[in-house]
């Protein structure tokens, strides 16, 4: 539509201006999407293993309590998770 209504002498720049506006929207969309699933995710986790009679008490309050103010991310190549973490992982796992 954009590219229909410009004249032959403008499409260039119509459609240099309508692909910056394509990708700036999925940049936009994928980072409100990806923060609103990171946040349900993290929520719906917390909830779940706090409620979780099956677990025992102490890695639920551990995970429960590293993980009540949301999930630490651990880039690629830099180290290892913080104390713990692996345990109530393990605990999880069984």
């Amino acid at each position: 539509v954009t590219l229909a209504s410009a004249g032959p002498a403008k499409t260039s720049e119509t459609g240099a201006l309508q692909g910056t506006a394509q990708n700036l929207g999925s940049a936009l969309g994928t980072a409100i999407i990806g923060s609103i699933l990171l946040s349900v995710l993290t929520a719906t986790f917390d909830h779940r293993v706090y409620n979780d009679t099956s677990l025992p008490v102490g890695p639920r309050h551990t995970v429960s309590q590293r993980t009540s103010r949301g999930l630490a991310f651990i880039p690629a190549g830099e180290g290892s998770a913080p104390a713990g973490t692996v345990v109530a992982l393990e605990a999880l796992a069984r």
